[in-house]
């Protein structure tokens, strides 16, 4: 058996590898757009959060401009982290339902590390 001293934390995140399969620039903003489709799955599975409490596409979309400023040139690839310590919905939404995502029209993503 492990026993562990001190502070203990809840928090987790991933780190993923998001690439950039297209032949023009593209934003986290335009990742979000293509990967939408998981926010509902993440709604569906876990139900400790409702888009009552701001769980919304336009959030995240607002999100993915405001708090996550990447831009992926073509073939670029780039280390992106989310987590629930991040205190956003894309950290939680992200941090859960990207773990299975493998892409879309423009993005490759896999899973680089978890935090646990």
């Amino acid at each position: 058996m492990k026993i562990r001293n001190g502070f203990v934390s809840n928090s987790s995140s991933t780190v993923y590898i998001i690439e950039n399969i297209s032949d023009t620039e593209k934003t986290m903003r335009d990742f979000v757009e293509e990967s939408i489709h998981l926010l509902g799955d993440f709604l569906s599975y876990y139900d400790w959060h409702t888009p009552e409490e701001g769980y919304t596409e336009e959030r995240m979309l607002k999100e993915a401009e405001n708090a996550y400023h990447q831009v992926f040139e073509p073939g670029e690839a780039k280390v992106c982290e989310f987590g629930d310590e991040h205190h956003t919905i894309l950290g939680n939404v992200f941090d859960y339902m990207l773990r299975e995502y493998r892409g879309s029209k423009s993005f490759k993503c896999r899973v680089f590390e978890s935090r646990r």
